[in-house]
């Protein structure tokens, strides 16, 4: 199986490209418990990570330094998940609270990318797509401006262009 790691900038964005990968490429939502979710994702039978990313990123939250009017959990936080069983691919959607979060979403692929180094799970592959609003910057600044950010953990993204892959980072990027 692979996945695809979909982050968007907020709770509306998830939304949308849930309903999207629904309409559009024959998706359902993943439901159950995160522990049923594929490995690393969800629990795992065989391995030497007793519990998933999901459930373990969740368990690192302080909620007592949280004040009631923030967003809860903080971002970048797993929203939901939705399956191509046809394709075998899993886009798990992440809230990336903005395009200008790029330190806290590149530790957070720093912990996927060494779980999924570390053992055997469902998932054998994986990517990560990126939908953030061009907003008042436009196209063009702001993916130059991610390039530069996330250039740093994910290598060259200078072939990284508006709804186009590039594989010449270290793990196919979408922007």
């Amino acid at each position: 199986m692979r996945a695809v790691l979909v982050f968007c900038e907020g709770t509306h964005d998830v939304v949308f490209v849930e309903r999207s990968l629904g309409a559009c490429a024959g998706c359902e939502r993943l439901k159950g418990a995160i522990r049923d979710l594929p490995s690393p994702f969800g629990a795992s039978k065989n391995s030497s990570v007793p519990t998933g990313l999901i459930a373990t990123q969740i368990r690192k939250l302080d909620i007592q330094d949280i004040a009631l009017q923030d967003d809860y959990p903080p971002a970048p936080q797993f929203e939901t998940a939705v399956q191509n069983r046809a394709a075998d691919v899993v886009y798990v959607l992440i809230r990336a609270g903005g395009k200008n979060k790029s330190k806290a979403v590149i530790e957070l692929m720093q912990y996927v990318d060494d779980t999924m180094s570390a053992d055997d799970f469902d998932v054998v592959e994986h990517a990560a797509a990126f939908l953030f609003d061009a907003d008042d910057d436009g196209l063009a600044s702001t993916v130059e401006q991610f390039q530069g950010e996330y250039g740093t953990y994910f290598g060259d993204l200078s072939q990284a262009a508006h709804a186009r892959w590039t594989t010449a980072s270290s793990i196919p990027v979408g922007v």
